[in-house]
């Protein structure tokens, strides 16, 4: 029975036979006996590896997927870590960027309040500068006034003539810085 059992009678080189034709067409010319046989070393075979009785091919295989499977194991681990530190790290940049931007945002802030009251002091000055300006105008005209209907009827024709402490005492505090620098 045992030399049947490997020899083939089914047809090899016919290309349209697929494996299970094959197989079913060799499964037929067996004896109930030697089916029966079959069907009993396929089972005990099924068996063995299910209850972990590998064969002596299988033990090796098994012990090298097992160093392969802790070698991935460590790796994994190493990734994880990895992995937190970078997480840390981009918590600590985040944190820090954060920081930049509330700082650069109080910055500009500063810059906008300094900048408005520059603005408002350079407005204020314009309108005081214009003020003067106004009072200088009027001063002028007054003192052309003056000189006219005032100076030179008491003989003094030219301004210049005028003392100028009394050209001061009339002008007043404000104007008294104009009047030295012309």
């Amino acid at each position: 029975m045992m030399g049947r059992r490997f020899q083939r009678t089914g047809d090899p080189i016919d290309s349209t036979s697929t494996p299970k034709a094959y197989a079913t067409k060799f499964f037929k010319q067996l004896s109930e006996a030697e089916k029966w046989e079959l069907e009993q070393d396929l089972l005990n075979a099924m068996l063995n590896n299910a209850w972990g009785k590998p064969d002596a091919g299988a033990s090796s295989s098994l012990a090298t997927t097992s160093s392969e499977l802790e070698n991935l194991r460590s790796s994994y681990q190493e990734l994880e870590i990895k992995l937190k530190e970078a997480e840390q790290q981009k918590e600590q940049a985040e944190k820090q960027l954060a920081e930049k931007n509330s700082e650069l945002i109080r910055e500009k802030g500063e810059f906008v309040l300094k900048r408005n009251a520059d603005s408002e002091t350079i407005k204020r000055q314009q309108k005081e500068l214009n003020g003067l300006r106004k009072y200088m105008e009027t001063a002028e005209h007054h003192w052309d006034l003056l000189a006219e209907n005032i100076l030179e009827p008491l003989g003094y024709s030219e301004r210049n003539k005028f003392p100028r402490d009394d050209v001061l005492s009339l002008a007043g505090d404000d104007c008294k810085d104009l009047i030295r620098l012309s």
